[in-house]
Order: C-alpha cells, then structure tokens, then sequence
C-alpha cells in the first residue's frame, strides 16, 4: 500500500511541477512519465480488485444479456397478443358475416313460404272454382236430363 501513495504522491508531483502555458492556464507534463506511474499503479492494484472490475464487466455483460432476452420476450409476447387480436377479429368478422348470411337465409325462407302460401292458395281458388264449374255444370246436365224426362213422360 505505502507504495501505490508513493507512486501517487510522485504522479501528484508531476503534474503540480509542470510548466504552465501562458495562455488559458494549462500544464506541460510528461505523458510518458504519467503513462508509467498509471501503470505502475494498476500492476499494485491487489488481486481482489482486478477480480472486482472482471466480476463488474461479467455484471454489465449479463445485465444486458438479460435484457435483450426480457426484450425478446416482450416482443414475442406483443407479437402473440397480436396474433391472438387478429384471429379474434377475423372470429369476430367471421362470425358477423356468418350472422347476416343466416339472417339472409331466415329472410329468404320466410318469403319462399310466403310465395308457397300464396301459390297455393291461388291453385285451391282455382280448384274451387273449376269443382264449382264443374257442379254446375253437372246440375245443368242433370236439370236437362230431369227436364227431358219429364217433357218426354207428359208427352205419353
């Protein structure tokens, strides 16, 4: 420890003793000094923090592992949703459009059996009417049947 402050302390010196500019304040050190006490410095570092910076870079890289794959996983799951809200419009549609062909079916049904009714009703009418021609036409048969019998049994 006494010498990591050393070097400290002398990095501390050499930028202090620096030659300042005159214009704006700023210092003339010597980069290859300085780059020689960082160096040294961080060959001082105790294990445990070397080990400490590498557990914090695994950290960093884990937490963004782990975000990506949080991201994935909100992405899929949006995805799905989506997939899931598009199926249930085209049910929704499907099930709309299915209601109007059957309702057009209901309303097709009901004029047919309207139509049918009405058909029918006009075939009896006629049917009545011919039964009825026909009655009648059976009783003047009859009537002159009887007449002709009767003129021909009067006239004997």
């Amino acid at each position: 420890m006494h010498d990591f402050l050393k070097i400290l302390n002398d990095l501390e010196s050499e930028i202090k003793d620096s030659r300042r500019s005159m214009l704006g304040g700023n210092r003339y050190i010597d980069e290859g000094k300085c780059m020689d006490y960082i160096l040294t410095l961080k060959s001082l570092l105790p294990q445990d923090i070397k080990e400490a910076q590498i557990i914090l870079a695994e950290k960093e890289n884990i937490i963004s592992e782990a975000e990506d794959y949080a991201n994935h996983l909100v992405n899929d799951a949006k995805s799905k949703a989506n997939k899931i809200l598009d199926e249930s419009e085209l049910i929704r549609q499907a099930e709309y459009e299915a209601d109007q062909i059957l309702k057009s079916a209901n309303e097709e049904a009901e004029r047919l059996r309207y139509e049918t009714m009405n058909s029918v009703m006009d075939l009896l009418k006629n049917s009545e009417n011919k039964m009825i021609d026909i009655i009648n036409c059976v009783r003047e048969s009859k009537n002159e049947i009887i007449d002709e019998f009767q003129n021909n049994n009067y006239k004997k």
